[in-house]
């Protein structure tokens, strides 16, 4: 009888380290759904108070110290604007969260951006964008570190597919034509 119970603790020890590791992985395949996509859709008060911040004509680093980038890239601020999220890009439904929540998106030259992956110019250092506006993005400097602040410059527009980096300019190299 002092044997039958031995298997049964084992089977119930396997049974926990088996749970433990579903949940270590579980753990790990949710850390990229954390660090993608924090603040590309927001409430219209948060989105309205980043647009305040994008000047046309200001220069923005985008960063991504999460997704693994050694360098910002700099981008000139030739559009902006905030654009509502819908169910379906055809239809006439707003897109609302499980909460009833409607959101939007704050674009800079035709591309929605995610405010965690942009820096502002605050004085002299570059600040995030999602920070400045009051939200708390994770595993992103609040301030750029000068060590990771590129000299490449973003160029291209929402409406194309293209974008091109520059490297090592002093000045704003991409076209600044008109919209097209």
């Amino acid at each position: 009888m002092s044997g039958a119970p031995r298997p049964r603790r084992r089977q119930q020890a396997r049974l926990r380290h088996l749970a433990a590791l579903l949940l270590a992985a579980l753990a790990v395949l949710a850390v990229p759904a954390v660090r993608a996509d924090q603040f590309e859709y927001v409430q219209l008060p948060d989105a309205q108070a980043a647009l305040r911040r994008l000047q046309i004509g200001s220069v923005v680093h985008v960063y991504c110290a999460a997704c693994g980038e050694t360098a910002s890239r700099r981008m000139t601020v030739r559009s902006s604007g905030i654009a509502r999220i819908w169910d379906d890009p055809r239809g006439a439904t707003v897109y609302r969260s499980p909460e009833g929540r409607a959101y939007w998106t704050v674009e800079v030259n035709g591309r929605a951006i995610d405010l965690a992956y942009v820096y502002v110019r605050d004085g002299r250092r570059w600040r995030n964008l999602a920070a400045a506006v009051g939200l708390q993005p994770v595993e992103v400097p609040i301030v750029l570190p000068e060590a990771v602040t590129g000299r490449r410059w973003l160029c291209g527009d929402g409406r194309d597919d293209t974008e091109r980096e520059v490297f090592n300019a002093r000045r704003d190299p991409c076209q600044a034509g008109p919209e097209r």
